[in-house]
């Protein structure tokens, strides 16, 4: 069970998945950033964007469950079993019900507190312009090399149309010296899908 509160959808919903076991930064959505947990910062980012019918928090953490009430957040309670985000959203996706197949679901990462409206619009305003697109993800350039070297960041190379091409942990694309020149861009932790996408997406 969750708890949220249902509403008409006259826009896309936007899944924010949150868990305390990260890998590599346990209990990570809940340490203060300039005292607010850092899953707060995310939630009220979203709300920025106003084309969003609801914001919802989908975990398997009654912590998380707990602070979102406290907050009066729509929480999704799912399986602990899950090792991607995005199998996290869309059992909240399913669970949230009445979801169309041609439905925009949003996921943005419980880590991104510096997102902003803009970010947003430019994973969501793809599906406006052609019916025919599945899916969408942020691209955000690298401007240092420290990034560009880090393996925890995922790079992605994209062709003229911005259809990703590949993603690659490695720093690409190669260059024998740094330089924000270079075009290099990391994905970003905003992912849109139509409904049936993410569902055929997550089923592989």
């Amino acid at each position: 069970s969750g708890t949220w509160s249902k509403t008409v959808m006259t826009g896309p919903i936007c899944v924010i998945p949150a868990r305390m076991a990260s890998r590599r930064f346990p209990g990570k959505p809940l340490v203060p950033l300039l005292g607010l947990p850092l899953v707060l910062h995310v939630y009220e980012r979203c709300r920025l964007y106003d084309g969003f019918s609801e914001v919802v928090i989908a975990t398997c953490d009654e912590e998380i469950r707990a602070f979102g009430d406290s907050r009066g957040f729509p929480v999704i309670m799912t399986s602990d079993r899950h090792t991607r985000a995005l199998d996290r959203v869309a059992e909240a996706a399913e669970k949230y019900g009445d979801v169309a197949k041609d439905d925009i679901v949003v996921c943005v990462q419980g880590d991104e507190p510096l997102l902003g409206p803009d970010m947003i619009e430019a994973v969501v305003k793809p599906f406006d312009d052609d019916p025919a697109v599945g899916s969408t993800m942020l691209a955000v350039p690298i401007t240092d090399e420290e990034t560009f070297l880090n393996p925890d960041m995922v790079k992605l190379v994209h062709d003229l149309k911005g259809d990703v091409l590949f993603t690659s942990r490695a720093p690409i694309p190669y260059a024998k010296e740094f330089s924000p020149d270079i075009g290099a861009k990391r994905v970003g932790g905003i992912f849109g899908f139509r409904w049936h996408m993410l569902k055929w997406f997550t089923g592989l």
